[in-house]
């Protein structure tokens, strides 16, 4: 019985299409440990090559990897590579949407998860324009799950950013998103009426639910890639997306606390390393 058991934990395996960032926990270095931690294998797709995270540094150095998705794809095909599930982070063009989607279709019809990173704090972040938003709603249609902050959200429907929604804002935000296409929704990033809570907002087509943890005053960089993979790790594994939610809310939570504990510089984002056993065990 343990042995069939640990048999099908093994086949869990996540494809997960994102940028590597160098240094600052964010995007691909944040969703590997996380995963792992998870017990999933994880098979890395770079779409390219930052010397650090956007947030806090200067203008980092930059190596576009577009030009090698098709052919890690192609060879991928050729080997008989699958997985579980397609996880999609930051995306810098509309080019590198569309190999995403190609990828979950030829290596068996996978679901695809997208967190849609364009911004955060009410502002997009440079170079998202119109024509990048257009083609960032398609490449949503076509999604299993997404999981925008309120920023994106507001950014993706075109309306005004508001950073305490009422619930009657909340409910034409959420719908907006799931006219866009995909199966279901998380919208993360949402503060309360009182600016004491955080919260996310869940809805698959029929109900929609509401998740909120108490807030920690500062910007914390990268936590929204911990939330993200978090979610989508228990998921794969099989798990409600109440239980989903919640465990990946007190890892972000235990991983701020940690920081908080400690010197640390912002720009190096929290120190969830150390809260990892709260996912293995």
């Amino acid at each position: 019985m343990e042995t069939t058991k640990m048999n099908n934990e093994i086949q869990k395996k996540i494809i997960t299409i994102q940028d590597i960032s160098c240094t600052g926990r964010c995007s691909a270095t944040v969703a590997l440990p996380v995963l792992s931690a998870l017990g999933i294998e994880t098979a890395l797709v770079p779409t390219g090559i930052l010397s650090t995270h956007t947030g806090g540094f200067d203008t980092p150095y930059i190596v576009d990897f577009t030009q090698h998705l098709e052919g890690i794809l192609d060879h991928w095909k050729r080997e008989g590579v699958t997985a579980s599930a397609v996880y999609a982070g930051y995306l810098g063009s509309a080019s590198q949407m569309e190999l995403v989607t190609r990828y979950g279709k030829e290596l068996g019809n996978l679901p695809l998860y997208i967190d849609p990173v364009m911004g955060d704090n009410g502002k997009l972040y440079a170079g998202f324009d119109g024509d990048y938003l257009k083609k960032m709603r398609n490449f949503l249609s076509g999604a299993y799950m997404i999981f925008p902050n309120l920023t994106e959200a507001c950014g993706l429907l075109e309306i005004p950013y508001t950073s305490h929604p009422t619930e009657s804002e909340l409910e034409r935000i959420m719908d907006g998103l799931k006219k866009l296409g995909p199966e279901k929704v998380l919208l993360t990033g949402i503060e309360s009426e009182d600016g004491k809570k955080i919260g996310n907002c869940y809805g698959d087509g029929g109900t929609v639910s509401m998740y909120w943890n108490p807030k920690t005053e500062g910007h914390f960089h990268g936590t929204g890639d911990l939330f993200a993979s978090a979610v989508i790790g228990c998921l794969v594994r099989g798990q409600r997306i109440e239980k989903a939610v919640n465990l990946a809310a007190r890892f972000v939570c235990a991983s701020i606390e940690k920081t908080m504990e400690t010197e640390f510089e912002e720009r190096d984002g929290v120190r969830f390393e150390l809260c990892l056993p709260l996912l293995i065990s």
